[in-house]
């Protein structure tokens, strides 16, 4: 009985201790322009493999170990990679991205035409 008691205890103890020091932020991503919540945004940790994406309403929950100041770098296909300071643990952070600028260049390449009066 005496070994069982100790196992569950020792069993508490690290889970206790391996949740110890996590850090959760969360919030929601808009389109910069249109104000828009955005889906499948990759949100992660800068140097680490820690990253969540956001939901079907742009909103993200992202658990850590780091401790603070950290980088958060966020991108989704189509807009700029934005990086984000967090210097404390927040929720209900609002961040905001905006769409690459495209540049498309246009060729027009007229071809003589021979004029003809009637």
């Amino acid at each position: 009985m005496k070994t069982i008691f100790t196992a569950v205890l020792l069993s508490i103890s690290i889970s206790l201790w391996s949740q110890s020091g996590r850090i959760q932020l969360s919030g929601r991503i808009k389109d910069k322009t249109t104000g828009e919540s955005l889906v499948g945004v990759t949100i992660y940790i800068k140097g680490t493999t820690e990253a969540s994406q956001t939901d079907v309403n742009g909103n993200f929950i992202l658990k850590t170990t780091n401790s603070f100041p950290f980088t958060i770098v966020v991108s989704l296909i189509g807009y700029d990679k934005e990086e984000f300071i967090i210097e404390t643990e927040k929720s209900n952070i609002n961040l905001e991205i905006k769409q690459q600028s495209v540049l498309v260049m246009r060729l027009l390449y007229l071809l003589p035409v021979s004029q003809k009066i009637f």
